[in-house]
């Protein structure tokens, strides 16, 4: 199981300090750090020496690692040297990534790509003066809205400086297919973040993104598959805001998504070898889902579909038909009546 990274979304309003200690006590072995404020509610890391100093204690003294900073948005006439002083605070907490996606989609034009990708390759080389590199994320409701725009920006940077951020809720909600994720160049992925969230997309996405998620595994997205789809040594976030749970303390909030992300993965651990291919063929945002699936024993649903309220998954058989969890455990209690038939009755079977 890789190591696994708290965004700062997922404890959401809390501050930089008190973001550090959830992290650290829910048992992450990184976090991300927001320093280019987005929200209202942001704290400005960049505009408080004092307290620049204090976050970097404290990270010391917690043992973390810092995964990434957040968050540029690319634009054409982006003043790259305004975001030196942040890239200098990141190194001295030794952060690996810079994160960025683009600005929204009212805002882009598809005639600004080439200066776009001249100033993220320009971004790139000078966050590589500092050790790190840039992670480009898509979203459906920025100008980088799929995986294919991310991965054609990027592959036009000619950077080795430039990865991409692929979001569980924006890759489905862009429309994504796993065998998409499995197409892609394995070296381009800099970072998958976790989240779930129900099939059908909403109709306010930008609302869904930023208080609507879900932990991992509680949702109906095909989470199993993706992580499935990518590398083990991949880097993981957990990036699950939730306004349902904005009552909790922000350990609270850790330690409930760190729990729900370690059962899942623990639960993709445990699948056969090798894959089984099987075609999904549930609507998310009026888009089918291919995905390529590895079928565990119905014992092996992950606990936490049997301990909460909360809507089974659909999957689908072998022959890819769509069946829930009832309907599977339907199927394998009439394999067991048929073999035990099997075995008592006095007819050999040859």
């Amino acid at each position: 199981m890789p190591p696994l990274s708290l965004s700062p979304l997922t404890v959401h309003p809390c501050s930089p300090l008190e973001l550090i200690d959830a992290a650290s006590t829910a048992g992450f072995e990184r976090v991300g750090l927001r320093v280019f404020p987005v929200l209202a509610s942001d704290v400005d890391i960049m505009a408080d020496a004092g307290l620049q100093r204090q976050v970097t204690a404290r990270i010391g003294s917690s043992g973390l690692q810092v995964l990434d900073v957040e968050v540029v948005r690319l634009k054409p006439d982006m003043d790259i040297a305004a975001v030196e002083p942040a890239l200098e605070f990141a190194a001295g907490v030794g952060a690996h990534w810079l994160a960025v996606t683009s600005v929204e989609l009212s805002a882009y034009s598809s005639s600004d790509e080439p200066e776009i990708v001249d100033r993220l390759a320009a971004l790139a080389e000078l966050t590589s003066t500092y050790g790190m590199r840039v992670m480009l994320e898509f979203m459906a409701f920025r100008g980088m809205q799929t995986l294919q725009d991310a991965v054609r920006v990027v592959a036009a940077t000619s950077s080795n400086h430039v990865g991409i951020t692929v979001d569980a809720l924006h890759f489905f909600r862009s429309g994504g297919r796993v065998t998409d994720l499995e197409a892609a160049e394995p070296s381009l992925l800099g970072c998958l973040q976790l989240c779930d969230g129900p099939e059908l997309a909403p109709e306010d996405l930008v609302a869904e993104s930023r208080y609507g998620r879900l932990y991992p595994g509680l949702g109906g997205l095909p989470l199993e598959a993706l992580l499935a789809a990518t590398s083990p040594s991949l880097p993981v976030a957990v990036e699950a805001p939730s306004a349902a749970h904005a009552h909790l303390p922000p350990s609270e909030r850790a330690q409930e998504a760190i729990r729900c992300t370690r059962e899942l993965m623990a639960l993709v651990e445990r699948l056969p070898t090798p894959r089984l291919s099987a075609t999904r063929d549930l609507k998310m945002q009026d888009q089918a889902d291919a995905a390529t699936l590895r079928f565990p024993r119905v014992t092996e649903r992950p606990r936490i579909l049997r301990q909460r309220q909360c809507r089974p998954r659909a999957r689908v058989d072998r022959q890819g038909r769509l069946c829930t969890r009832g309907a599977m455990e339907w199927v394998g209690a009439t394999v067991l009546l048929h073999w035990s038939a099997m075995c008592s009755s006095p007819v050999r079977y040859s």
